[in-house]
């Protein structure tokens, strides 16, 4: 049941100055910005668009590039950590602590694009792909004519030569395991030509190697690479033209202050009439200071886009500088359609809302319309069902639309509420809360909710884990978005600090962002869960979407992430169960499914 409202993508949204800003005449230089806790990295965004620019962190002096005008010049504020840069050397995206989101995109071109807004396929660096019937063999035409910045050509032996490694290196790098999983071997037939051989039938791989979202697999230049170890090596140094790339880009200086992109003087896809060339010649990223601050310097064109504003912030910066456009122009929601849903989930197996009528008792009384206008200001609209509706899943909503229009998921009305309440004995109490045909007031405190676990195969079969017959587990996996950030990161560590693992188990943990991973090794908690026998893998779905070749047949998982369909994990015989990042770390320390509290009280009776 869905019954809160989708939000505007706040994490993905930008706001930008208008295009048209481009041919006007030349503003001024911008002053420093207005940012009283970041003054070197306003100085750097200052001097940066200026064509001038502060000295780096390392110890061999970048060259200055040349001047570039203030209306040739993009100026991104994004990301970073308390106002620097913490990978600003790091342009391999395969190296621990890189991060694909922060200027790494811009410089790897993939073999395709996708667009969920138009659900269409848009081929790149590849012209053309085919898969053999069955599909176990993929055949991949590269474009001719494209060639590295540093002028070697581009073709099948980089394509091969990166889905090799990957499958070689596995969990030591992002996309690793996924690769490895269904990949048995890539060569080049010809200069233009890659044949994939899988191991199993893979109709999707394309579409996982395909750039959506923010997500795909980066093509590197074999030349470079070869016998680099992939982990570790940066490709980082502008003198000798690293990172080499084949989009219109290169990096021209970097340190923790900023990042400066600039546009080449060529580009395969202009020569070819693919694209034209971008009109911006230099790209500035600065590091985020804070929502206020930014909100201020878009409004005085100090900076030309910025990410993850609140709406109400919106819509003051537009109040006050008129040039500004959003991805909706200047009406709500000021951003695209999020890709993940607000949604409120109810334990369909348990009293009172194992009830139907008491769930749309409950769905009745929420006004959806309310939670849009005082929740987001607007900026967002209910969804139906839980999943946005883009396009391609246009006809799997419409499937459905004889459904919705008998049961109305988005009704508010508080009268049928109340009236299916009533007709299961409900009464309003003294205090005007409802109580059951028992006289019961439900009271839902979460504080002392009991760990729970949820059975094979579906992540509504929950039971209390101190319920559970005693299950021995083989694997235990924290991780995915949902179940590896930082706090369930954290929550790992505390429960594993000092001991070790039971060697019959083996315990992986993918972090949910490299945002995530790299805060977790810095405060030492990676250390901590290695030291108590995990392996650290790059943070990507791995076998939370059943990239990550990691699961015996005939084994018994226990994992932090949000789903464990059969199969999912890619072993039909798999037993998945689901735990807090807690029950999965102390399941690991145990051998087998534990309540993580017996595990936490046993530390404290041993501290003492």
């Amino acid at each position: 049941m869905n019954l809160i409202p989708r939000p505007p993508a706040e994490t993905h949204d930008s706001l930008r100055l208008a295009a048209s800003r481009q041919d006007g005449p030349e503003p001024s230089q911008p002053a420093g910005l207005p940012f009283p806790t970041r003054r070197d990295l306003l100085r750097a965004g200052a001097l940066a668009a200026a064509g001038t620019l502060a000295a780096p962190s390392r110890a061999t002096a970048q060259t200055q590039p040349r001047a570039v005008p203030r209306n040739r010049t993009l100026v991104v504020v994004w990301g970073g950590r308390e106002g620097r840069w913490v990978d600003h050397e790091l342009w391999n995206p395969y190296a621990i602590g890189a991060n694909h989101q922060n200027g790494v995109g811009l410089l790897y071109e993939p073999l395709a694009y996708y667009s969920a807004f138009a659900d269409t396929h848009h081929p790149w660096l590849a012209a053309s792909h085919m898969y053999a019937p069955g599909a176990r063999e993929l055949t991949i035409r590269l474009r001719p004519g494209i060639r590295w910045s540093d002028g070697t050509p581009f073709g099948a032996e980089d394509v091969s030569y990166t889905l090799n490694t990957l499958r070689e290196l596995g969990p030591k790098v992002r996309w690793g395991v996924d690769v490895q999983q269904f990949v048995q071997d890539a060569r080049a037939v010809d200069p233009q030509t890659v044949v994939v051989r899988f191991k199993v039938a893979a109709p999707r791989f394309y579409e996982f190697v395909t750039y959506k979202y923010d997500i795909g697999v980066y093509i590197v230049p074999r030349h470079i690479f070869q016998g680099q170890d992939w982990t570790t090596f940066k490709h980082f140094d502008p003198d000798r033209g690293w990172p080499v790339t084949t989009s219109p880009w290169k990096v021209v200086f970097a340190s923790p202050q900023q990042k400066v992109l600039d546009r080449r003087d060529a580009w395969w896809a202009a020569t070819a009439g693919l694209a034209p060339m971008p009109r911006v010649e230099r790209n500035v990223w600065l590091p985020s200071a804070g929502e206020q601050n930014i909100a201020q310097a878009l409004m005085t064109d100090r900076i030309d886009t910025a990410m993850s504003m609140q709406p109400t912030t919106i819509q003051t910066i537009m109040r006050n500088n008129p040039r500004i456009v959003t991805h909706s122009g200047d009406r709500s929601p000021y951003g695209y359609m999020d890709w993940w849903p607000y949604s409120l989930y109810l334990n369909t197996e348990r009293p009172p809302f194992d009830d139907r009528d008491v769930r749309w008792a409950l769905s009745s009384f929420i006004d959806r319309r309310q939670l849009v206008q005082v929740g987001f200001g607007g900026a967002a609209e209910p969804s139906p069902l839980p999943m946005p509706a883009y396009p391609a899943l246009q006809r799997y909503i419409q499937s459905v639309g004889d459904l919705l229009a008998k049961h109305d998921t988005l009704e508010f009305n508080p009268r049928k509420g109340e009236d299916l309440l009533a007709r299961k004995g409900w009464k309003r109490g003294a205090a005007g809360f409802w109580e059951d045909a028992q006289g019961t007031r439900h009271n839902f405190d979460a504080s002392t909710l009991a760990p729970q676990i949820a059975l094979p195969h579906s992540p509504a079969h929950v039971r209390d884990v101190a319920d559970l017959e005693p299950t021995a587990v083989q694997l235990a996996y924290i991780g995915a978005c949902t179940g590896a950030k930082l706090d369930d990161l954290r929550a790992a560590a505390r429960v594993l600090a000092g001991y070790r693992i039971d060697p019959r188990v083996r315990l992986l943990v993918a972090p949910a962002s490299a945002r995530d991973r790299d805060i977790a090794q810095a405060e030492g908690i990676l250390r901590r869960l290695q030291e108590a026998g995990a392996e650290i893998m790059p943070a990507a779905c791995g076998l939370c979407a059943g990239y990550g070749g990691a699961v015996p047949e005939g084994s018994t998982v226990i994992a932090s992430t949000a789903r464990n369909f059969r199969g999912r994990m890619g072993s039909d015989s798999a037993q998945v169960f689901l735990g807090s990042p807690y029950t999965v770390a102390a399941s690991a320390l145990r051998g087998r499914i534990a309540d993580p509290r017996e595990v936490l009280w046993d530390h404290e009776e041993h501290a003492r």
